[in-house]
C-alpha cells in the first residue's frame, strides 16, 4: 500500500458526521428577546461514504427519542394539588381550596391529578386526529402517520388549529363589540357612545372624515372598516393594521408574506391547510399560523378594544381592593350601581359596606362567610 492510499484509508476513517441538532436551544438576547441559539438541522443531514460522496442520511428514530425524552423532563415539572397548597403565597387561595374540598367540590387542581398520567403523544404534539385513517403517533417505530406526516408537520397541524381556533374565539368577540357600536350609532340599541374622543381618534387613524359630521355617523364607518377586516374574502388592506400597527413591522409582515386577508379568511385557509393531504410543508402551514396570529392580535385584540373604549369610554387607572378576601358575605353577586339603589336581598350598598366593616372589626373571617353563602349557588 503506497502512501496515497494509505492517506485515503486515513481519511475514511476519520470521516465524522456531520455536526446537527435534533431540537432548537432557545436562548434571551440582552434585550429579553427570544432568540435561536443553536438551530435544529433538521431529520436529513449529510454524511461521506467509503468513496468519498455525500450523501444525505435520516436519524428519524433517534429525532422522536430525542423529543419524548424532552416531554418526560417536562412532565416532571407539573405540579401536584398538594405542591400548590404547599407552595401558594396567596394565603385566601388555600383557604378557597380547603374550604372547597371540605363541601366535596372538585377543583381543576383535583380534576388535574386524576388525569396523570396523561398521554405523552398528545403533550408533544405528535398525535394526530385529523383524518379517519387515524388517530397516529409518531414512535421510533413508526416515524410517519398513515397519510406521510412526520412530527414536524403533525405538530404544526395541531398548533394551526390550536391558533384558528383562538381567532375565531376572539374574533367572535369582537363581532359582538363592533356590532354593538353599529347599531348603537344607528340607533338599534338604546346604548350611548360614551367614547367620543376614541371613535374620532380612531377614525383619524384609519383616514375616515370626521370634519363636519354627526358622531354616530363617524362611529358607523368605523365600526364598518373593522367589520370588513373581519371578514374579506378578497386580498386588500387590512385596515386595522395599517392603522395601528408600527410601519417597520408592517414591512416584515410583507416581506414574510404573512399579512392576513381577514380574520374570516385565515381560519377557513387554516382548517383548509391542516387537511388530509394538502399541505404537506411545515414551514408553510407555520406561516399561516403567524397569519392566524396577527388576525387573532389586530382583529380578535385591537378591533375589540377600540369597539369597547368607544362605546364604554377609555377606562382610567384606578387603586382597588381584590381577591377574595375583598368580597363581604352580604354583599350580593350583582353590586349596586348607586349606593342608594337597594340590591335583591334590599340592602343598599351604605349599609353593606357598613355591615363589613362592623364584621372586619370583630374579626371575622369575611373569605368564610362567603363560602358558607356563596357556594351552594356559584358553581367552580
Amino acid at each position: 500500500m503506497d502512501n496515497k492510499e494509505k492517506k485515503n484509508e486515513q481519511d475514511m476513517i476519520n470521516t465524522q458526521v456531520e455536526p446537527h441538532n435534533h431540537r432548537a436551544i432557545i436562548g434571551f438576547d440582552k434585550n429579553g428577546v427570544p432568540k435561536v441559539l443553536v438551530p435544529v438541522s433538521g431529520h436529513t443531514h449529510k454524511h461521506v461514504d467509503e468513496n468519498g460522496t455525500e450523501y444525505e442520511h435520516s436519524h428519524e428514530e433517534v429525532f422522536t427519542e430525542d423529543y419524548m425524552k424532552a416531554v418526560a423532563a417536562y412532565r416532571e415539572t407539573f405540579p401536584t394539588k398538594q405542591d400548590v397548597l404547599d407552595n401558594v403565597p396567596d394565603p385566601a387561595v388555600k383557604e378557597m381550596m380547603l374550604r372547597m374540598e371540605q363541601l366535596g367540590y372538585d377543583t381543576a387542581f383535583d380534576r388535574f391529578d386524576k388525569q396523570q398520567p396523561q398521554c405523552s403523544f398528545g403533550l408533544s404534539g405528535t398525535c394526530c386526529r385529523i383524518c379517519n385513517m387515524g388517530p397516529c403517533r409518531i414512535t421510533p417505530k413508526s416515524p410517519r402517520g398513515v397519510c406521510g406526516a412526520d412530527a414536524d408537520l403533525i405538530v404544526a397541524r395541531n398548533l394551526l388549529r390550536g391558533a384558528a381556533a383562538g381567532a375565531a374565539q376572539h374574533g367572535m368577540h369582537a363581532r359582538e363589540l363592533i356590532l354593538m357600536l353599529k347599531w348603537a350609532a344607528q340607533g338599534k340599541l338604546d346604548i350611548p357612545i360614551i367614547g367620543e374622543y376614541k371613535v374620532i381618534a380612531m377614525a383619524k387613524s384609519f383616514g375616515i372624515k370626521t370634519k363636519h359630521r354627526q358622531i354616530k355617523n363617524i362611529a358607523i364607518d368605523l365600526a364598518d372598516a373593522l367589520l370588513a377586516d373581519l371578514s374579506r374574502t378578497e386580498p386588500d388592506e387590512y385596515k386595522v393594521i395599517t392603522a395601528c400597527a408600527a410601519p417597520e413591522r408592517q414591512k416584515v409582515w410583507k416581506d414574510m408574506d404573512i399579512l392576513p386577508i381577514s380574520a374570516y379568511h385565515e381560519v377557513f385557509e387554516a382548517y383548509h391547510k391542516t387537511g388530509c393531504a394538502t399541505d404537506g410543508d411545515w414551514e408553510s402551514v407555520m406561516k399561516q399560523f403567524l397569519r392566524c396570529g396577527l388576525a387573532f392580535t389586530f382583529s380578535g385584540v385591537v378591533s375589540t378594544s377600540i369597539a369597547t373604549d368607544a362605546l364604554l369610554g377609555v377606562g382610567d387607572r384606578v387603586t382597588s381592593k381584590v381577591n377574595v378576601g375583598a368580597l363581604c358575605k352580604y354583599r350580593s353577586s350583582r353590586t349596586s350601581a348607586d349606593s342608594g339603589k337597594r340590591d335583591r336581598k334590599g340592602w343598599t350598598e351604605r349599609e353593606i359596606s357598613e355591615t363589613c366593616e362592623r364584621k372586619r372589626s370583630k374579626g371575622h373571617s369575611v373569605l368564610r362567610h362567603l363560602l358558607f353563602r356563596t357556594f351552594f349557588y356559584v358553581p367552580l
